[in-house]
């Protein structure tokens, strides 16, 4: 439960301290930083839990990736405003928005090979979590692409609204990913690892609230403010998922060495 006052704590003091004035640029870039380093450390610390070669361990080796590469476009995008995208940035936004899918389908992986799945299908309200997660990923990703499709079209060169598109669909498809695991934190409510895939979910939703926030932004402070919080949010969160599935393998581990031997 305390990895989830993480993320809620960063966005309330962000939006406090922005509402009380504005924030240079350099702030949200040094904030989203410090998150994202938070989150890839968090990450890496949670993939060690594993052996080498463990779905869980590749698992969260890629989706590191995405948080470093998303970084990098934003301090690049402050150092260089307005001289769209580098050759750099360019490879980097493909290849995070490319490996977060895969890291996520792992997680589901991992799981239906445990065979918690058949658990989750039994308890979790399956209708419920797919129907209406697959129908907020639809409605949240048809605002964001229509626009940037209508960009694609005219813009020149396009460069900008595909890596638009191409992070609006993975992030859609990373938070579809999530369901089952959404489905898996229900079916073991109270347990140490729902609080873990409900932050994973929520992560993912973030990511994709961000897409939608960014496509606003443009002319609006407060869509900006939002879309500034929101981001720094989903790195916040990400870490925090990271950092709650590392405290339960520990505790698992300790207490399977504190049971007693059965003869």
């Amino acid at each position: 439960m305390r990895f989830v006052l993480a993320p809620v704590l960063v966005a309330a003091a962000a939006l406090a301290l922005a509402i009380r004035s504005p924030l240079p640029q350099s702030f949200w870039v040094a904030a989203t930083s410090a998150a994202a380093i938070f989150a890839i450390a968090a990450m890496v610390a949670a993939a060690r839990s594993f052996r080498g070669g463990d779905f869980m361990r590749w698992a969260w080796s890629l989706s590191a990736v995405p948080y470093g590469t998303a970084t990098v476009s934003v301090v690049a995008a402050a150092v260089s405003p307005g001289a769209g995208p580098s050759a750099l940035t360019l490879a980097l936004s493909i290849t995070g928005n490319v490996i977060s899918v895969p890291g996520a389908a792992l997680f589901v992986l991992a799981y239906r090979r445990a065979g918690f799945a058949l658990v989750g299908r039994e308890r979790a309200p399956a209708l419920v979590i797919y129907a209406g997660g697959l129908a907020l990923a639809l409605v949240l990703g048809s605002i964001v692409i229509a626009p940037v499709v209508r960009e694609l079209a005219v813009a020149q060169p396009p460069i900008q609204p595909a890596l638009d598109l191409l992070s609006t669909l993975a992030d859609a498809a990373c938070f579809v990913l999530a369901l089952p695991l959404l489905r898996i934190a229900f079916a073991f409510r109270g347990g140490r690892l729902s609080w873990t895939w409900t932050l994973l979910a929520v992560t993912n939703l973030f990511w994709l609230t961000a897409d939608l926030a960014f496509g606003l932004a443009h002319g609006s402070a407060a869509a900006t403010l939002v879309y500034r919080v929101i981001f720094l949010t989903a790195n916040v969160a990400g870490g925090a998922a990271a950092l709650s599935h590392r405290a339960a393998v520990a505790y698992a581990l300790r207490a399977a060495t504190r049971s007693p031997r059965r003869a």
